[in-house]
């Protein structure tokens, strides 16, 4: 759990709020907006399992342990022991790698096992960590 959460009210529900702005923006970016209106549908559960979410959760665990004295590979390393599957712990450079660039390989790593399709819009990704960045300055302060 994030270090302050109480000093944002309704965490959790403001979290949610992002990722369906997110997909929605990600949605109509893609010309898909038409399925913006199956996205009130999603319970959390489904909705914690898009692209979005993973985004949102990576860059507020990174966000919080840079804030906390982390270096950047360190921080990708804390990541890495909340989330599954691992990366092998011998993949040179995974805890290198851009934070864009460590997500983009999570998500893939990550959603390879799904039969939910990645669409490799990389530019988003950038995007997604910079709103997710304002909205932990909104409730944490920094």
């Amino acid at each position: 759990m994030l270090t302050g959460v109480s000093s944002c009210e309704a965490f959790e529900a403001q979290k949610t709020i992002l990722i369906r702005r997110l997909v929605r923006t990600r949605l109509e970016g893609a010309q898909m907006g038409e399925y913006s209106g199956l996205l009130d549908q999603l319970t959390d559960d489904e909705l914690y399992g898009l692209p979005e979410a993973t985004i949102v959760t990576i860059a507020s665990l990174y966000k919080q342990q840079r804030h906390q004295g982390s270096t950047h590979s360190d921080a990708l390393r804390f990541i890495d022991s909340t989330r599954s599957p691992n990366p092998p712990s011998s993949t040179p450079g995974w805890s290198e790698l851009p934070l864009s660039e460590y997500i983009f390989s999570r998500i893939f790593l990550e959603m390879e096992k799904t039969s939910q399709p990645w669409y490799h819009e990389v530019d988003f990704i950038p995007f997604a960590v910079e709103e997710t960045n304002k909205w932990m300055k909104q409730c944490f302060g920094y």
